[in-house]
């Protein structure tokens, strides 16, 4: 059922893993990637991204935490392009000659 909803309503795909698991996986360049491990036999989801791991068993908690995940990296991405943007027009404004 997690593998569905993950499917569905996240935009995971499935991969190969190892052993008996399924994985699903998702990458963006806003947040890296987002890899979801399920066992078969137990009821919940295995969710491992930015070097941490978290177990979730509900739904509702899975998606509000992949939402915060999706909001935070998108809000730290637009302020990096955004200053790598500003970088790159003050160097270009200084080069300019007057």
């Amino acid at each position: 059922m997690f593998g569905k909803y993950l499917r569905k309503e996240h935009g995971f795909w499935r991969i190969k893993a190892e052993n008996n698991q399924v994985c699903y996986c998702k990458h963006s360049p806003q947040y890296g990637g987002i890899y979801a491990y399920i066992e078969p036999g137990v009821n919940g989801v295995q969710i491992v991204t930015n070097g941490f791991t978290e177990f979730f068993n509900d739904f509702a908690k899975l998606g509000d935490f992949l939402s915060r995940i999706e909001a935070i990296s998108e809000k730290n991405y637009n302020g990096l392009v955004r200053s790598l943007h500003l970088a790159t027009a003050s160097r270009s404004l200084r080069v300019m000659s007057l």
